[in-house]
């Protein structure tokens, strides 16, 4: 069987390959500019040591740690490249396209104030090898904890709480990007098809290999029963919307559940990984972060989020969105650690939010 190395060489020949080896990792840096050679009057840059951080799911990213400080971004920084498949699933194949609307994304809400204080800077893109090299925002741990009960009155580093912090990102984002948008619609299309298939299609399929029972006892039979035809129907319906590419209401990110937010030590957030980020309804995005409120043991706090929200959306069509969301992630391949959240259960909240019946 080939290695990762061999896949990425034969599928793109002639492109850079990012591990860890830190003198390749030096040189790739100082061809792409980022590190100065060295001159007459200063010394070269090098890398000391190149970290992998866990948790990553699309992308390879590691932490390159350098020899002395370097004015625009301290003494370390983030690497990032979008490889031919999934990272965490190597043997599901995704766009490499994807680093560039991540770029895109970044450099959009990097010129709105709020948006940006929330954002890891982007320092470069090498748009021809799929790298985007990021500010390191040194310790941080995502928000999965949410799953095991992690508070969403925690205090941030300015005194707001962590959900009206949330959801005052994602309503900026929405309101500025409808009020201004974009040049050029950010179609993300392949990156779309990617989704739309994990989230409209294959838990649907009876034969898609999933054992469901692995995750809680009796699971399989209750997620048969609930996607009747019916439902699939309406799933189907919602996944022709979602690849709608006539609908550019407003910028989105595409992925806004706890995996894309980070709280470093001083309790400062941050929203990254918008690979997904596309110009659609913006009912996608409160949706899916609404159902990873349900999928937190947080469902009671849905109503306050689309307070706080403010700013009109199809209250169906968000619904509907949220709960093939958390269908997805109890019957598909993208499972998450929910703690003792109660999966069959769910499975009725889901139907009744597709079906419009909450």
């Amino acid at each position: 069987m080939p290695t990762l190395r061999q896949r990425f060489d034969a599928l793109l020949p002639g492109h850079d390959f990012i591990d860890t080896d830190a003198a390749a990792v030096t040189a790739y840096l100082r061809r792409q500019g980022v590190l100065r050679e060295k001159g007459f009057f200063k010394k070269a840059e090098s890398v000391t040591v190149v970290e992998p951080l866990p948790g990553g799911n699309m992308n390879f990213v590691v932490r390159v740690r350098l020899d002395r400080p370097h004015a625009g971004f301290g003494d370390s920084l983030i690497v990032k490249q979008a490889r031919p498949w999934v990272e965490r699933y190597p043997d599901i194949a995704a766009p490499v396209e994807r680093a560039k609307f991540e770029a895109r994304y970044y450099s959009l809400v990097g010129a709105v104030p709020l948006l940006a204080a929330h954002s890891p800077q982007l320092i470069h893109q090498d748009a021809g090898n799929h790298i985007l090299v990021l500010e390191d925002l040194g310790a941080t741990a995502d928000l999965s904890s949410l799953y095991r009960g992690f508070p969403l009155d925690t205090a941030l580093h300015d005194g707001e709480r962590l959900l009206p912090a949330l959801v005052r990102y994602l309503s900026t984002l929405h309101v500025h990007f409808r009020e201004n948008p974009p040049a050029r619609p950010v179609v993300n299309k392949a990156m779309r098809q990617l989704n739309h298939e994990h989230i409209f299609d294959l838990p649907f399929r009876r034969d898609n290999g999933l054992d469901l029972d692995a995750y809680q006892p009796g699971l399989k039979a209750a997620f048969a029963k609930t996607c009747d035809p019916v439902l699939a129907k309406a799933a189907q319906r919602l996944g022709e919307l979602y690849l709608d590419l006539r609908r550019n209401d407003t910028l989105l990110h595409g992925d806004f559940y706890p995996g894309s937010f980070l709280l470093d030590g001083g309790r400062h957030l941050y929203v990254i990984d918008p690979e997904f980020c596309f110009t659609g309804p913006a009912e996608f995005d409160f949706g899916v972060f609404a159902a990873h409120l349900y999928l937190s043991g947080n469902g009671a706090r849905v109503a306050e989020a689309r307070a706080l929200y403010g700013h009109p959306l199809e209250e169906d069509l968000w619904r509907g969105f949220a709960g093939v969301e958390i269908l997805r992630r109890i019957g598909g391949v993208a499972q998450l650690p929910l703690g003792e959240v109660n999966r069959v259960g769910l499975l009725a909240t889901s139907r009744r939010l597709i079906l419009g019946e909450a």
